[in-house]
């Protein structure tokens, strides 16, 4: 068997039994911050990542809404971590040249960018990239950045994971075309997810909102309905004239105190 057909066949294997299993997992999840802690935490053990983040798109901007390095006990934006403050990213640059970012290149141009080693590729400049390097002592070396696509191609987010470190020497490397293709595979199942989430809570909003302009004109038909009772007529009869009498009397009881007001 020749070294590519085999690599076919364990990229065969993967996607059967690792990518679309994890797919699968994800579209299960029903509490939407944990649904995006997992699709980073699966990205990140998949590819023997030591860090990672994710982005969603919210107009023409990228918002950090998960951060997470082990290595330095960095868990930011996840369940069970610290609230995210990283500014947000711009999407779409009025600049003609091309964007510095890794994040905003792939969000862009809406295919994935694989660096092997950030600190001397001249296409980015990591001294101006929002990157957790400078304010956490980290360095990032290699890098696999995965725009998140929907079926209408349009980008809805961005995952990318840093450092890839060999499974037997721990000493990072670069992130496998095989992984990259798998990841690329794996972002179109996450996105799925996000968006059956949000259809969902869209549909459940909705359907309370029906309930509660149902609850309303049941509301409004039981009172109708209550109004036009003969027993409420009645009733309603009654109460008048016994405001009515109660007024007479009270005019009565001045006119009896105050006989000079007369004539």
């Amino acid at each position: 068997m020749t070294l590519q057909l085999r690599k076919e066949k364990k990229r065969a294997n993967d996607l059967l039994h690792v990518v679309i299993p994890l797919g699968v997992a994800l579209s299960s999840e029903r509490d939407f911050q944990r649904l995006l802690e997992n699709i980073l935490v699966e990205a990140m053990d998949f590819c023997r990542a030591d860090g990672g983040w994710l982005f969603l798109r919210e107009a023409n901007q990228l918002r950090c809404v998960m951060l997470r390095i082990p290595s330095k006990q960095i868990n930011i934006g996840s369940t069970d971590g610290t609230p995210l403050t990283f500014p947000l990213v711009a999407h779409n640059s009025t600049d003609s040249a091309p964007p510095r970012y890794t994040i905003t290149l792939a969000a862009l141009q809406g295919e994935s960018v694989n660096v092997s080693d950030l600190a001397n590729d001249q296409r980015f400049d990591l001294l101006e990239m929002p990157h957790p390097d400078l304010s956490n002592n980290y360095i990032t070396t290699s890098l696999l950045t995965i725009p998140l696509k929907n079926n209408q191609g349009d980008v809805v987010g961005v995952l990318e994971l840093f450092n890839a470190r060999d499974p037997e020497t721990e000493q990072i490397i670069a992130f496998d075309s095989n992984l990259q293709q798998m990841m690329e595979s794996y972002s179109s199942l996450a996105v799925a997810a996000l968006e059956a989430y949000i259809r969902e809570q869209v549909l459940r909003q909705e359907i309370h909102e029906l309930r509660i302009e149902i609850d309303e004109v049941k509301r409004q038909k039981q009172v109708s309905e209550i109004v036009d009772t003969e027993l409420f007529q009645d009733l309603q009869n009654r109460a008048r004239n016994l405001r009515q009498r109660r007024q007479r009397d009270k005019n009565a009881t001045e006119k009896t105190e105050n006989p000079s007001e007369e004539g």
